[in-house]
């Protein structure tokens, strides 16, 4: 994406359920879009992710668990980020769909579990656990 969040190109393919296969698919499409290594690469992932984002606690429908993301995403050989994909698409929404006045914004996401991302005072809100809550997790949520 450029900086007025049009997309420049993209790629598609299967997710492998092999976490090997995944990263080595990964990595490819990655190469073919960027083959200098110099963009950095966002990672929406459908998974509770430890507070700081270090680790990959659970993702239910992928079957993975307790993934230590500096070691599964070292075959990038790029800068990354990893995060929750309710989250991302919170804050998506919040950059693109709000006027610039609006600083309390929240994005309900229904699909393998009932997520999204809050933002407050204009900054995303990341990592905080209250009340067994993960980064806008409501599935994980007591309400």
């Amino acid at each position: 994406m450029d900086k007025k969040l049009d997309v420049i190109q993209k790629a598609e393919f299967r997710t492998p359920l092999n976490k090997d296969e995944f990263i080595r698919v990964l990595s490819k499409q990655i190469d073919r879009l960027d083959s200098n290594r110099k963009m950095m690469v966002g990672i929406a992932v459908c998974a509770l992710l430890s507070v700081g984002g270090k680790k990959l606690l659970v993702a239910p429908n992928l079957g993975w668990k307790d993934i230590v993301l500096k070691d599964f995403f070292a075959p990038l050989k790029r800068e990354y980020l990893v995060i929750n994909d309710g989250t991302a698409v919170g804050w998506a929404s919040y950059m693109t769909e709000s006027d610039e006045e609006v600083v309390r914004f929240l994005t309900v996401i229904l699909g393998t579990e009932v997520g999204g991302g809050i933002i407050i005072d204009s900054n995303l809100l990341l990592g905080v656990r209250r009340s067994r809550s993960y980064e806008g997790r409501y599935g994980r949520a007591r309400m």
